[in-house]
């Protein structure tokens, strides 16, 4: 007697998706569509996972909208299923509307309490809406009940970026480092906090040790707002050594020198820039930045000199030499 064989719900959903992928890739476009939108969903309509995936898939196919609404009759039939109602608050912040978003997060943290990842989410729409206020209390309240989770962890360190308080962002973001050495986010989150501290000796330090170009050219853009042009400077030099195909460390590197007061600097760095880039826009601009700062430069050197020989200055008196020593000058 033959006996017939089951196929396992995950190996018969990976089928399915495969055969989605073989139909796109051989151009049937309507036919991947098809299985992504009525027949997995159809077939695996208890399975939240399915749903997740085949949206994920259309995706890939820039089907956007059929995407949507997969996650939407997902979240409408799994109800329980706490990632997926993730998944469909996540498509929304993803096509840029946060309100709707932020609607998403707040009914996937009322109805999963015990989902970590759905509070640090709601408090990211919060952020994202300018809503600091809220998401520092909201952050607040997730850290009592979540003290182990990075990322409930995470969310309360950009609560208070958000709210301009750049100590206590530190503070956390150092508690982030000290806990979870690994976190992805924890050093640039110390980097950004050093440098609105004006900080600058320690985030070298930092950036040191991290060894990260992007890192680099995120300082040194956050030193420049701040107004620290010499350590800019500094750290677009490192970042163009470490990619010196990145026009960007030319351009922004060359207007922190000039800002710095090294406008010569700036001039050799832009010359060399626009033999490569003679097109940049960004370029261009720095250029007509230095070309202002010369038209606006006091008078040369030869014409400062003429002016000093008509008007000799006065016989210097004589002083009686100094008693304080090689360092007298300090005042010591």
């Amino acid at each position: 007697m033959a006996t017939e064989t089951v196929q396992n719900p995950v190996e018969a959903l990976d089928a399915a998706l495969a055969r989605a992928d073989a139909a796109a890739a051989r151009g049937d476009q309507e036919g991947a569509i098809g299985i992504l939108v009525d027949e997995i969903p159809g077939k695996f309509a208890s399975d939240g996972l399915a749903f997740i995936r085949s949206a994920e898939q259309l995706g890939r196919l820039n089907r956007w909208d059929e995407a949507e609404d997969v996650l939407r009759r997902g979240v409408e039939a799994v109800a329980t299923n706490q990632w997926l109602a993730r998944s469909y608050a996540l498509r929304a912040r993803s096509r840029g509307d946060h309100t709707v978003a932020l609607g998403r997060f707040a009914v996937l943290r009322e109805r999963f309490p015990d989902f970590a990842v759905g509070h640090a989410d709601y408090i990211e729409a919060l952020i994202i809406l300018g809503q600091a206020d809220a998401a520092e209390a909201a952050a607040s309240e997730a850290v009592e009940a979540f003290p182990g989770d990075r990322w409930v962890a995470n969310a309360h360190a950009r609560a208070a970026e958000a709210r301009g308080d750049a100590a206590a962002a530190l503070a956390r973001w150092q508690a982030i480092r000290s806990a979870w050495p690994d976190h992805p986010l924890g050093l640039p989150g110390e980097l950004r906090a050093l440098c609105r501290l004006g900080r600058y000796a320690e985030a070298s330090d930092l950036l040191t040790s991290a060894n990260d170009p992007q890192l680099w050219g995120e300082a040194a853009g956050l030193a420049g707002l701040a107004g620290g042009w010499p350590f800019a400077a500094a750290w677009w030099e490192r970042f163009r050594a470490a990619r010196p195909d990145d026009e960007k460390g030319y351009a922004r590197g060359g207007l922190a020198l000039l800002r710095s007061g090294d406008a010569a600097a700036a001039q050799r760095l832009l010359d060399h820039a626009r033999v490569r880039w003679p097109g940049s826009d960004a370029l261009a601009a720095l250029q007509a930045e230095l070309n202002a700062r010369e038209d606006a430069a006091p008078p040369r050197a030869e014409l400062v000199s003429a002016l000093v020989e008509e008007t000799p200055p006065p016989a210097a008196e004589k002083k009686a030499p100094s008693k304080r020593g090689a360092f007298g000058w300090l005042g010591w």
